[in-house]
Order: structure tokens, then sequence, then C-alpha cells
């Protein structure tokens, strides 16, 4: 992998990749390197600014979930600031021109560049406790007409001929930037009225109409009136459907509607489309060594027939189609949510079970002096549940070799999914004794030790209240 390498070397670009989780994995793991420097007295200004450059490509291009740019506003003023002016550091003292230069980019990097191209994060920080208070104070009242004219300015996908406030009300006549759909790496405008309002630092759309372009102004208007849209969510929406949309392109309207679809589905590679038509799409589902292959017929967005080799997910999902009504707004959705259905897994035998529960908890209890909170087997894994210091964690329960690993935070969510922590297992036997008890007598400075980067994201999730 290519990210592993730089990670080995030491040797960081600047390079963001499409994937957003890929991007978070070398932001973390570059945290990582740069605290534990830190906390070894051995930071290094190549390193620091490595990352940096990193970053500001990032927020550039803006490839990172808003959850990563808190960690990002708070890794950088919580440890690297005051590292780098602190006078008595190897860094300031030995190499004052780059820790002059490291402050000077920490501080474009907290209030944006508009020739970069990007917000600054004290605009974007979700949790505004993390803010100095004088800064509280300016994002608590980014109401005004001059502060929001600042945060238009920085949006690189919007221009503005025209802004009318009303109230909390914005009223914008500009040009909308997307991808050119017929022209590899070319832009194009879209002249376009809209109605924004502005609220916890995000633009909200109320309407807009796009100059010409009728069929994608009722699309949008369907959507806007069954959820609400960011303005950057609502310009992606556009910039992936206009072709589809856009009356004045002469475009085969059949090939959208495929590149749609394998858009939503192939992002799994156990996923391969044999053919897709006009009115037919075959594919196979590869799973555990068994093949399955489907066949999905539809008119004018409505599934007409459908043919899946595996019975029983037929019928569930036929029965599922049964309570949907598919158009030519979620019908690329419903069929990516049929590709992805998976029979439920089934649980071993009870007998099994129980045994295993009564070895796991007489375990638990003999070495790190707690119960277990729950306790499922599947598929031959053992996952339990357990409380330590207040801490709730989720683990996979190696029966045979009595190790707890991978564990997971059970509240603190990644894409709506318990929080992995990095380096982190537990061995319950005589030879572990010391990092067992290391570990239930201060859980948090037992990971703060192993795994810096995951007890960032803990940190986090308590300086949130949750």
């Amino acid at each position: 992998m290519e990210v592993q390498k730089q990670l080995d070397s030491r040797q960081i670009n600047k390079t963001v990749y499409n994937d957003n989780e890929i991007n978070a994995y070398k932001l973390l793991s570059i945290q990582q390197n740069i605290y534990k420097d830190i906390i070894n007295n051995r930071a290094s200004a190549t390193n620091i600014t490595q990352y940096i450059n990193f970053l500001k490509e990032l927020l550039t291009i803006d490839k990172i979930d808003s959850f990563y740019k808190d960690l990002i506003y708070r890794f950088n003023n919580k440890y690297i600031l005051p590292r780098i002016e602190n006078p008595d550091s190897p860094i300031a003292k030995n190499r004052k021109s780059e820790a002059d230069e490291i402050i000077k980019q920490i501080t474009i990097i907290n209030n944006g560049s508009e020739l970069l191209g990007f917000k600054g994060l004290i605009y974007q920080t979700r949790n505004e406790k993390l803010l100095p208070k004088q800064i509280q104070s300016i994002t608590q009242t980014t109401n005004t007409e001059k502060e929001i004219a600042i945060l238009l300015n920085h949006i690189t996908y919007l221009k503005t001929r025209e802004v009318i406030y009303s109230g909390q009300d914005i009223l914008i006549n500009g040009d909308l930037i997307i991808n050119d759909p017929e022209i590899y790496n070319n832009k194009i405008k879209l002249n376009a009225a809209l109605l924004l309002r502005y609220q916890q630092n995000e633009f909200m759309v109320k309407k807009i109409k796009i100059v010409n372009q009728d069929t994608m102004n009722a699309v949008i208007k369907t959507i806007l009136s069954k959820a609400e849209y960011s303005l950057q969510a609502m310009q992606e929406y556009i910039d992936q459907n206009f072709a589809f949309y856009n009356k004045t392109s002469q475009t085969d309207t059949t090939n959208l509607l495929c590149n749609q679809i394998k858009n939503k589905i192939t992002v799994d590679p156990n996923i391969q489309i044999n053919a897709c038509t006009a009115d037919t799409l075959l594919f196979t589902r590869t799973t555990d060594n068994n093949t399955i292959n489907y066949k999905i017929e539809f008119t004018n967005y409505v599934v007409t027939n459908i043919t899946i080799s595996d019975p029983e997910i037929q019928t569930t999902i036929q029965e599922q189609l049964q309570k949907i009504s598919t158009n030519e707004v979620n019908f690329a959705d419903v069929l990516s949510s049929i590709v992805s259905y998976t029979k439920p897994e089934t649980t071993v035998a009870t007998n099994e079970g129980t045994n295993n529960t009564i070895i796991v908890t007489e375990q638990m209890k003999k070495y790190l002096g707690i119960g277990i909170d729950d306790i499922a087997e599947k598929n031959g894994k053992i996952l339990i549940a357990f409380n330590v210091g207040g801490i709730k964690f989720i683990g996979n329960y190696n029966i045979t070799k009595h190790i707890i690993y991978p564990i997971y935070f059970k509240e603190v969510l990644l894409n709506k999914l318990p929080a992995k922590i990095m380096n982190f297992s537990l061995s319950l036997d005589d030879t572990n004794k010391t990092d067992i008890y290391n570990f239930i007598s201060n859980p948090e400075d037992y990971i703060k030790t192993i795994s810096p980067e995951s007890y960032l994201l803990y940190s986090e999730f308590i300086s949130q209240g949750q």
C-alpha cells in the first residue's frame, strides 16, 4: 500500500486520495507519529512541515469527513503549537525560522486561505468548546452580512454576482461550478438562483433554480421536499447527476444510467456487473466462496422482474420492493440496496454457546475482575461487550488463545460503526498480568500510551459531552 510506504519511510507527500477513509488513515497515522515524537522530545520540523503540506492539500480538495476536522484543529493547537511556541523546545532553539513558518501555516489552516481555496478550521469545527473564547464569540455570531460574505468567498464551487440578505435568508444569483460530464478534467458554470439559510456554521439550501434546466430543477424540488441539504451536499448531487438530467446534452441516457448504477454498487470488489442495458441489469456477487447471480429487469425506473439464484434472498427482496415506490431520483439507490442485502447470520448451537459463555465469563472475572455486559456468537466468532473504568468496549474473544482482539470503543462511532482501538489487544493469561493491571487501573492512560490516535478519537468524543 502506497500510504504505508510513506508512513514506514517517514517521507510523507501531500497526495490526497478519492477514498475519504484512506485519507483519514493517513492523517491519523501521521498524527500518531508526530505525537510519539513530541512526548519523547524528538519532534521533527521536517515531519511536521510534511504533515502541514498534506493538511493544506486535504482541506483544499476537501476529501475528509467533518469529524476529523475537529481532530485536526485539536491536534494542531493542543499538541503541535504549544511545542513549537515553547522557546526551550529543540525546534524553537535550533530551527527558529522553520518553527516560525510552522506557526504561520497552522494559523493559515485555522483561519483559511482564499488563495488556496479552503475555509478555515475555526469556521468548520463543530465542537466550539475547542476554540478560544474570543473565536467562539465570533463563530456564534457569524450571521452578519460581512462575515457571511467572507464565508461565501471561501466556497470554490460558487461564484456570486449578487447577494441579497433578508433576515436569516440569503438570496444569491451566481454560478455553480461542476465537472463537465463530457470533457474530462474540465469545469462548467451553471447560472443559478439560490435561496440559502446560514445555520450552525453551514449554508442550507431552501430553494434553487438553474437556468434552462427544468428537469433538474423539478428533481431538486422533490428531494428538498423530503430532506434538508447543505449547499455542499447539493452541489455534489448536481455534479454527479447533471449529465443525466441535462436535456441539452445528447449523451446516451442508457450509458448514463448504467454509469450511475456502477458508481453506486461497484465499490464492493465482490460485485461484478456482467451486463447493463436500457431495461436489464445482470451482475454476480461473491460471498464466502458462494456466487449469487442477479437479473433485474426494469421499465421507466420501476423494477418489473427480479431473478436471484438464492431463493431466500429473492423472496426477501421481492417483499421489500412491494413497499418501495421507485423513480428516477432513488432508482440507483434502490438497486444498491438490493445488491448489498445479505442473509442474516445464524448463531451457533445453544449448548456450545452456553459452554463458551461460561469459559469467557470465568476468564474475564479471573484476570480483569469484571463480568461481561453481553456476549454473542456468530459464524464461530465470539463478540463480547464489557466495561472498564466507565468506558464501554466490545471485542472479539479468541476462545482457544484467550485473547481479545480487535477491541473497539462501543460508543465512539466512525461512519456509524464502533471505532477500533489501534495496536490494542488483551491476553488473559499469567504472563500478561502487568499489562492487564495497567489497563484496569487506568484505561484512559493505558490507551493513550499504546494508541495515541485512538485516544484522540476518544477524547474528542468526551469533549463533545456524548
